[in-house]
């Protein structure tokens, strides 16, 4: 059972509560995350919990419910110990299940993938193309939580110059003191000492050739949950101010694909 003003835990209800909101709303946001260090001092999930808890907050205010967050991801760059990954193929084949059954089996179709890993990104816009092209009578729409929002962005990459290259930095540790306090030892944020937030490269290089600490960012022992928190209320008014009412609005036609009248496809 879920109550007004509280979010919907798709695992919290029974399939007929499902069933009835794939009727009544027919959306449903999914987040993708990973598991992965993120410095000495943050817990291995921030890329899973920074999603998560803002399309929790939007479907509190939206009734929208949010599909339990999925996770590992796509991190074989992350050479560190502690990590978990999945290739992409099995990854983008586990994720297009999941939005498959959720549609086939219980009539959702419109669906919101809120990313929280970067190297994700790849394999989340395949399952959107491969669902939409499968589907015509399906919406879907990715997006990452960091660029919901300029000032989202401004706050997530305060202590990277380049813009390219930010983890366990201030932002993600500002939200995770937020979220979760409890799971990340800010006296060995103090200890950190990087002195090279970002460097200049062309390459994509592997996580451990590029931080041996596992940071990139430049002021993580500044991090705090007041800006956490203004981040992550930033991010979820933005969203709810992107899905507006367009999710109620009429049903997507089950078109069929045009037939060119000379050549014939």
């Amino acid at each position: 059972m879920y109550k007004l003003g509280e979010p919907i835990l798709y695992e919290n209800l029974t399939w007929v509560e499902a069933a009835d909101l794939a009727k009544k709303c027919r959306t449903i946001m999914l987040t993708t995350g990973t598991i992965e260090q993120h410095g000495l001092h943050s817990s291995m999930d921030v890329d899973a919990a920074i999603n998560y808890e803002i399309c929790k907050r939007v479907s509190a205010k939206m009734q929208i419910p949010v599909y339990p967050q999925i996770m590992p991801g796509i991190s074989q760059a992350h050479g560190f110990p502690g990590v978990v990954w999945v290739r992409p193929e099995t990854w983008t084949r586990y994720l297009y299940d999941i939005v498959k059954s959720l549609y086939e089996g219980t009539g959702f179709n419109q669906f919101i993938i809120v990313n929280g890993h970067m190297w994700n990104q790849g394999a989340v816009a395949s399952v959107r193309d491969m669902i939409r092209t499968e589907y015509t009578n399906v919406r879907i729409r990715t997006l990452n939580w960091w660029t919901l929002d300029k000032d989202v962005y401004r706050i997530a990459s305060a202590d990277c110059p380049l813009g390219r290259s930010l983890h366990g930095n201030y932002g993600e540790t500002s939200a995770m003191l937020a979220i979760d306090p409890e799971h990340q030892d800010m006296e060995k944020a103090k200890r950190l000492h990087v002195n090279n937030a970002e460097f200049e490269h062309f390459w994509d290089y592997r996580e451990e050739q590029i931080t041996t600490s596992g940071v990139m960012g430049g002021n993580a022992e500044g991090s705090n949950a007041e800006d956490g928190e203004a981040m992550i209320q930033f991010a979820t008014d933005r969203m709810i101010q992107m899905i507006g009412d367009d999710i109620k609005s009429p049903k997507i036609k089950d078109a069929k694909r045009q037939i060119h009248p000379k050549i014939g496809y």
